[in-house]
């Protein structure tokens, strides 16, 4: 079966959706073509494929998700912090916590050999309580939903001012044959791009080694885009707009000329007919070939 590809360039800038859900964040957003594809029978098959995509590096290591510190003294009632969204490394984010710790007698310090952080008592003892309601666990190199308590704190892991390392563009319109560990089955991920810039540089990515997905769908006409970090949260570029292109190969029966069955059909009608009696030539004898003239000339057959 012949085939011929029906390619589709979709150029995508969040300056011009057609619906923000999130406002001035802009990882969802979804945008309207109809009739972009229809359910068509000369259709086998549609591919999609994001092949670039320019994003602003400028979402933050402690943003909404991850900047709760929730902690206790001697058993008495919790204490919440909350950090201000930013990029912060470890020495900026200890001297934002530590004026704050210190109504609370405690201080926070940072090994150079190990990475790890020390809660402590600046003066007596106690017991410090790290309760599991905080959001900063993986940041400060505890445990996600787990209570800590101590005379002092050291978590079991280093600090991780790290941030996004992977950006992921899904689209829950755009459905294809992926696989994720977050959802252990099919997911909605068209492409991941590895955080490779500094704060407030450009990613630039370019599809070089031509990978595309099977669309799950036969029609679109309006399709979302959601822009999501390695563990599933929305990326909050801060109303810095990005652009992003896709390309959507559908893949066509090619139209081919007739077949020799096809046009004898054509010619049945006149085979079918018995010509013409004036229309029959007579045999050319040897005397004929002296006086014979064409049809065209005027002249009668003999």
């Amino acid at each position: 079966m012949a085939t011929y590809t029906d390619t589709r360039l979709i150029t995508l800038s969040s300056d011009y959706a057609k619906k923000y859900n999130n406002g001035s964040m802009l990882s969802d957003v979804e945008y309207q073509f109809v009739g972009m594809l229809k359910d068509e029978l000369d259709i086998v098959r549609t591919d999609i494929s994001v092949i670039s995509a320019e994003l602003p590096v400028s979402f933050y290591n402690i943003t909404t998700t991850n900047n709760t510190l929730v902690y206790g003294i001697n058993g008495g009632s919790l204490i919440t912090i909350t950090i201000p969204v930013g990029n912060y490394n470890a020495n900026s984010l200890i001297s934002y916590l530590n004026p704050l710790f210190l109504a609370s007698n405690i201080v926070m310090s940072i090994s150079s050999i190990t990475g790890k952080i020390t809660l402590a008592f600046i003066s007596g003892s106690g017991t410090i309580q790290y309760n599991l309601a905080s959001t900063t666990g993986t940041i400060l190199g505890f445990i996600p939903k787990t209570s800590y308590s101590g005379a002092s704190l050291i978590p079991p892991y280093p600090m991780n001012l790290l941030g996004v390392k992977r950006i992921s563009i899904c689209s829950d319109l755009l459905p294809v044959y992926v696989f994720t560990s977050v959802s252990a089955g099919l997911g909605n991920i068209l492409m991941t791009i590895d955080v490779d810039k500094p704060p407030f540089g450009l990613l630039l990515y370019k599809n070089l080694s031509n990978i595309r997905s099977k669309l799950r769908i036969s029609r679109l006409d309006y399709f979302d885009i959601k822009i999501k970090d390695e563990f599933n949260n929305f990326i909050d570029f801060n109303n810095c707009s990005w652009t992003i292109t896709l390309v959507m190969d559908i893949i066509r029966i090619s139209k081919t000329t007739p077949s020799l069955a096809l046009d004898l059909n054509d010619l049945k009608p006149a085979l079918e007919s018995p010509p013409s009696l004036d229309k029959i030539v007579k045999p050319i004898g040897e005397f004929d070939l002296l006086t014979h003239q064409s049809e065209n000339q005027g002249a009668l057959v003999p």
